[in-house]
């Protein structure tokens, strides 16, 4: 009650104020005007388009990170083929939510042999649950040993 009054003292003459129902309001609204603006908070963290965002480290031995973001549920495909466009490895996840994730590769071919350096080109694509078109998108890494 002696908080009421004093802030009942601090702003009387207030024409939005005019009761203590009035007043709770206005407190409640002056308060909330302080608050941090959130705009869907929730989404906000999860990406708006297909995104591959690269590798590291690159040039690397014996393994590199490939990170990417989707924005809905898809499954996602990894293919790795070295400088003269031979198929070298597939990595697949299926069902990926939506977010930013990684996958890494140990630098070896579809039958678990250590791959030669050199430069490699991977194609990332990612295929959406809700029937959207597949997404693609190319970058190359080096491997140095």
């Amino acid at each position: 009650m002696d908080s009421f009054i004093l802030i009942n003292n601090i702003l009387p003459n207030d024409p939005e104020v005019n009761n203590r129902r009035d007043l709770a309001e206005y407190l409640f609204n002056l308060h909330a005007s302080y608050l941090p603006k959130f705009n869907n908070s929730i989404h906000s963290n999860f990406p708006r388009e297909f995104k591959l965002i690269g590798n590291y480290p690159n040039p690397f031995n014996p393994i590199t990170n490939i990170v990417y973001e989707v924005p809905t549920q898809s499954d996602i495909e990894i293919k790795i083929y070295d400088i003269l466009g031979n198929l070298i490895n597939s990595l697949k996840v299926a069902a990926q939510n939506p977010g930013k994730h990684t996958i890494t590769w140990n630098g070896k071919n579809s039958i678990n042999t250590d791959v030669a350096s050199g430069v490699y080109i991977y194609r990332f694509m990612a295929s959406p649950s809700s029937g959207q078109a597949t997404f693609q998108s190319t970058s190359k890494f080096i491997l140095l040993k």
